[in-house]
């Protein structure tokens, strides 16, 4: 990566990589022969003469043309693998082709997006404990509120078992509620934001970019009364 006022001497390398290392496609062409899977490899039979046998890691892809048979139990491992299978006549012409799913466990797929519309409660009430865990946590280490902090694990017991998402939007409510009672209220006065620093340059010979020290802005802490650890 080069900044805009940064020069690029030498061409970046770029790696060259196959996109197929090590497989190639399978043509199937003898009439008559069945194409099966045993033992991890592709087996190519007729008439109980054994043909040829490859692994099944070595088969980028399946061509079948004319009348070859081809097991189910080939077909299910190459769709699993995305594999292609395509079908040609004896002259070559292409029939059809299957190809697998995008995705091996489309099941659970059709799940997360059913659990995604319904919303998962579950999921929602270790978020919303958590959350207010930290914030006990935070009060019991920076504040004197030992009341406040015993009622804010309550609270996170209670979100744990909300019945509803109002029923744990409430709890988390009531836990803010909690918390920010023991923030300043002048806490926006006493930050004062960003602030411009002047940025130094140097003098440069004509036609040269002068350099700058410093990105230009400066961030002035503000003082708090809670620092998180």
């Amino acid at each position: 990566m080069c900044l805009p006022s940064e020069h690029r001497y030498e061409n970046a390398r770029r790696r060259v990589v196959a996109s197929a290392p090590d497989a190639q496609i399978l043509h199937a062409a003898t009439a008559g022969s069945r194409v099966s899977l045993s033992s991890g490899r592709v087996e190519a039979t007729k008439g109980g003469e054994r043909l040829l046998g490859v692994p099944i890691e070595r088969v980028l892809g399946l061509v079948v043309h004319g009348n070859v048979d081809v097991s189910s139990a080939l077909l299910r491992e190459l769709c699993w693998r995305d594999r292609c299978v395509v079908w040609c006549s004896w002259s070559g012409r292409v029939v059809g082709w299957s190809q697998g799913a995008d995705s091996p466990n489309g099941l659970q797929r059709v799940r997360q997006h059913v659990a995604s519309a319904e919303g998962r409660l579950d999921i929602a009430q270790q978020m919303v404990s958590a959350k207010i865990s930290n914030q006990a946590t935070l009060l019991r280490r920076n504040g004197e509120a030992a009341d406040t902090v015993e009622r804010m694990r309550r609270l996170q017991r209670d979100a744990v078992s909300a019945q509803s998402l109002a029923e744990l939007l409430g709890v988390e409510g009531e836990a803010a509620g909690a918390l920010l009672r023991f923030l300043p209220d002048d806490a926006h006065r006493k930050y004062s934001g960003l602030c411009r620093v002047p940025v130094e340059r140097k003098m440069t010979p004509a036609g040269a970019r002068p350099r700058q020290r410093g990105s230009g802005l400066r961030l002035r802490p503000a003082s708090r009364r809670l620092h998180p650890t």
